[in-house]
């Protein structure tokens, strides 16, 4: 797989993801409390900013993109 391949993956990938969390943002923001919240807006945040590294450079930032993504679970998992 080349870099033009590698990097439309991510794309597509981040761009799946992102609708994922933006969906269960609206659901779960409505039930959280206000220390569940902080915690996660704080790793939507994270992920949005891999998410745009990854974007930049597909080879390193997908395996930090792939790292906040468990991180943002993790929190969402813990509610």
């Amino acid at each position: 797989m080349g870099p033009e391949r590698g990097s439309a993956v991510c794309q597509r990938a981040v761009a799946h993801i992102a609708q994922v969390i933006k969906v269960a943002t609206r659901i779960t923001l409505v039930h959280m409390r206000i220390l569940a919240r902080l915690r996660f807006m704080r790793a939507r945040n994270m992920f949005a900013t891999m998410s745009q590294e990854a974007l930049r450079s597909p080879a390193i930032g997908l395996s930090r993109l792939m790292g906040a993504l468990a991180v943002l679970f993790t929190v969402v998992r813990k509610l």
